[in-house]
């Protein structure tokens, strides 16, 4: 019985020490290539505000998340730091195009029509890079000031960072009603999806 005890103990112990290993590597992987993102945090004057989409309620309706980014983009867009806003998003959960419902949403807070953008192909951060910045340059712009949830912001600024733009990246609020364990939960969740591609590879950067 003392061997069948001191087994489990020493078990326990190493799946605890696996544990605070693979959560300290989560951490030091992004820390390590910080100098991947190429942020420009002293631009105050942008072309366009591009919004990172999420995924919508299943009766199209914008979720809580969407709104803290649309909030954000729409308050940086009265503060006039830019003229244009792209919304970046495909029906990625469901059939709700994230870019359409970011972009009613917002006109409902008096964005007019006729200077946003709308991206409905991308599919993750690396798709929303790719053609938000071919609107970019279609369009003539070359700095952009970059919304989205501040868990997500390391990701998407080390995936942009692959682009000759000029941006600086602003994080939206928390919704209201997130709880501690939650923002954390998030941020871990964060960290280990950059981890993954920082160690194998960001998806669809070869895109052309």
């Amino acid at each position: 019985m003392k061997f069948i005890v001191n087994l489990i103990k020493r078990i326990f112990k190493l799946f605890l020490y696996s544990f605070i290993l693979l959560n300290l590597l989560i951490l030091i992987i992004p820390f390590l290539f910080s100098s991947s993102c190429k942020e420009k945090k002293t631009l105050k004057e942008f072309d366009v505000i591009i919004v990172l989409g999420s995924p919508a309620n299943s009766d199209c309706s914008p979720h809580i998340i969407m709104q803290t980014r649309v909030d954000k983009a729409v308050e940086l867009y009265k503060k006039r730091i830019a003229k244009y806003l792209i919304f970046s998003g495909a029906s990625v959960q469901n059939s709700c195009s994230e870019a359409e419902v970011m972009a009613t949403y917002a006109k409902k807070q008096g964005v007019p029509e006729d200077i946003i953008f709308k991206d409905s192909s991308a599919q993750n951060t690396s798709e929303n890079a790719y053609y938000s910045v071919k609107i970019m340059k279609e369009n003539g712009y070359k700095r952009a000031a970059i919304v989205s949830s501040k868990p997500h912001l390391k990701r998407a600024c080390m995936v942009f960072s692959k682009y000759d733009i000029s941006f600086k990246m602003f994080g939206a609020n928390y919704p209201q009603d997130a709880s501690k364990f939650g923002k954390i939960a998030w941020f871990m969740g964060e960290r280990m999806i950059l981890s993954h591609h920082l160690i194998f590879g960001f998806p669809n950067f070869n895109k052309n």
